[in-house]
């Protein structure tokens, strides 16, 4: 399991650094749990960091490629998935900006 969440130099074996998984494995160590929902995910491990990327990504346009052999109807579930998912997960960080509230 340790391999999966490092980066290591195959020329060397030397570790490099952690991998760039979104929560570094940490969905897969919970007990018996072998996952968590994605919005506990994202509550657990969004950061401000990552606001940009999901701005972009919720004005994401997939465009039909002849290589791709999708059909469109396909490409728009896809396109309107990844926006609905980064605009959850910027519902989220707001909520996070906001912080706790008062009684």
């Amino acid at each position: 399991m340790l391999q999966r969440l490092l980066l290591v130099f195959n020329g060397t074996g030397e570790v490099l650094r952690p991998a760039p998984l979104f929560d570094h494995g940490a969905s897969f160590d919970i007990g018996e749990c072998r996952w968590l929902p994605r919005g506990l995910q994202l509550e657990t491990f969004l950061r401000p960091r990552h606001e940009a990327m999901l701005e972009a990504a919720a004005r994401l346009e997939l465009k039909w490629h002849p290589e791709v052999r999708a059909a469109e109807s396909a490409i728009a579930m896809m396109q309107d998935y990844v926006r609905r998912a980064a605009k959850d997960a910027l519902e989220i960080l707001d909520r996070q900006d906001a912080g706790p509230r008062p009684e």
